[in-house]
């Protein structure tokens, strides 16, 4: 874009020069088109400096967020029995994601959306993330389907030793829980894209 101020500034400039103009009008007329160009830059850096600041401060946002929320499930239920419960059942649904989309997100979406967007153009690059996002969306679906089905089966698993009350707490979060794995496969997948 920077270059494309100057390029017509500069052809402005070569008109000016070819209609005679005086040496003073010329300088002159270089040295506002030098101001209107250091404006149009500041404003460019303005809008970049704004979207960093927003982004630092929706991070920090969501670290005092995820900071109240811990505080929040320490003073109601402090290391008992639905604390446990609700660590378990967060935690059995973020598993099942990282095994299988994280690293497929990272490792084989990201370089191959790259090259699309390199090598075959902006629009075949955002038909293969439409694809690669609908993809994403069926499995986990069918993964919360099958989370929701088999939630007490999966608490024995992963919650071996709870006694029975907190198992049927635990599958009855895992149950509102896993839902969760759709959302967070769009998430990671329109991360993908922005990388």
């Amino acid at each position: 874009m920077e270059n494309d101020i100057w390029n017509e500034i500069s052809s402005f400039l070569n008109q000016l020069r070819c209609e005679n103009i005086n040496r003073e009008s010329y300088i002159y007329f270089q040295e506002l088109a030098n101001i209107q160009l250091k404006k149009k830059m500041e404003k460019e850096n303005n809008s970049t400096v704004k979207a960093v600041s927003f982004m630092m401060i929706i991070t920090l946002v969501g670290k005092i967020l995820g900071l109240i929320r811990d505080q929040l499930l320490a003073g109601n239920y402090s290391v008992g029995m639905e604390a446990s419960a609700f660590l378990t059942a967060s935690r059995i649904p973020r598993i099942f994601f990282d095994v299988v989309f994280a690293s497929a997100i990272s490792a084989s979406f990201i370089p191959v959306f790259n090259e699309y967007m390199k090598k075959r153009g902006k629009e075949e690059a955002f038909r293969l993330s439409n694809n690669f996002i609908t993809v994403v969306l069926m499995l986990t679906s069918v993964i919360t389907v099958f989370g929701i089905i088999f939630a007490p089966q999966l608490t024995e698993i992963f919650a071996d030793g709870f006694d029975e009350q907190t198992a049927a707490l635990c599958t009855s979060l895992l149950r509102i829980l896993f839902p969760a794995t759709i959302f967070t496969g769009l998430a990671f997948s329109f991360v993908g894209i922005l990388q």
